[in-house]
């Protein structure tokens, strides 16, 4: 993750300059967000490493599943927005963990996934945009997949997370 932020930010600074940024959020008052918002209200935000994974942990009690590790350290490593880029011929964007915001919104996906799928054999992080897909993560494997829920298929994408986030090609017209 730390090379992915590493070339995020340069990236964005030669490119925008600034930092990356995301509409402010309700509760924008956290190191990861750079005050002030813009004209626009979006803010600009950087990665924060996290101290803590407590929520993570209640978060699988509660749902009475173990996350697959590499679940474990996107989601617990670091505070960050919407992250993304071109892997091989696909768009895909990871959703951020955001600070102060119910798990980040994930407790909700994760309910909402299993009430769709019958469980939770794959993890919902993010979408594959140029199709408008959801990207999985397959809990037991750690394989990454693009999900076609209308055709009930599920294509391979990567071998991994690090495989996945290391690949990703950030582009001039497409800020992640």
């Amino acid at each position: 993750m730390t090379k992915y932020f590493d070339r995020l930010v340069a990236h964005w600074a030669s490119h925008f300059g600034s930092l990356p940024k995301l509409p402010r959020p309700e509760n924008s008052e956290h190191p990861m967000f750079v005050q002030p918002p813009d004209a626009e209200d979006w803010i600009q935000w950087r990665p924060v490493a996290r101290t803590s994974h407590d929520e993570l942990l209640a978060l699988e009690s509660e749902l009475g599943l173990s996350l697959h590790p590499s679940l474990r350290d996107l989601w617990g490593s670091y505070w960050f927005g919407d992250i993304g880029g071109r892997f091989k011929h696909w768009f895909v964007e990871i959703d951020g963990v955001y600070p102060n915001h119910d798990s980040f919104g994930l407790r909700e996906r994760l309910i909402g996934y299993r009430r769709a799928h019958d469980g939770l054999e794959k993890i919902p992080i993010g979408l594959e945009s140029t199709r408008d897909l959801l990207l999985v993560v397959d809990n037991a494997t750690g394989q990454v997949e693009i999900e076609d829920y209308e055709r009930h298929t599920f294509e391979p994408l990567a071998a991994n997370l690090a495989h996945l986030i290391a690949g990703l090609r950030l582009t001039k017209d497409i800020p992640a």
